[in-house]
């Protein structure tokens, strides 16, 4: 099934400009190069990845996804946050995102 969404867009231009598109029951490859990121500076003091949706107020926070979930990477504050994340996002329906950090 191919979903069209565009009349529901309050503004297109904004969507196009400042988010990514995953198609509906497509899975998107993510990658991050965060070692431009200075070693001084530590995950969850200084710096945390945040996912956003389109017309969603509130972003998730990736370390919170779950609640009482404590994954290796975001989880756990012992391993270096400074190399290249690569992770996968599946889209069951068109999905309008953007990461902050």
């Amino acid at each position: 099934a191919n979903y069209i969404f565009k009349d529901m867009l309050q503004n297109e231009i904004t969507v196009n400009e400042n988010f990514f598109i995953g198609q509906a029951m497509s899975v998107v490859r993510v990658s991050l190069d965060w070692r431009i990121i200075p070693i001084e500076m530590k995950f969850l003091e200084h710096f945390q990845l945040v996912f956003n949706t389109f017309n969603v107020t509130t972003g998730i926070k990736l370390h919170e996804l779950r609640s009482g979930f404590q994954g290796t990477w975001f989880g756990d504050v012992s391993v270096d946050k400074h190399g290249i994340l690569v992770f996968n996002i599946m889209c069951l329906r068109d999905t309008y995102f953007r990461f902050d950090i």
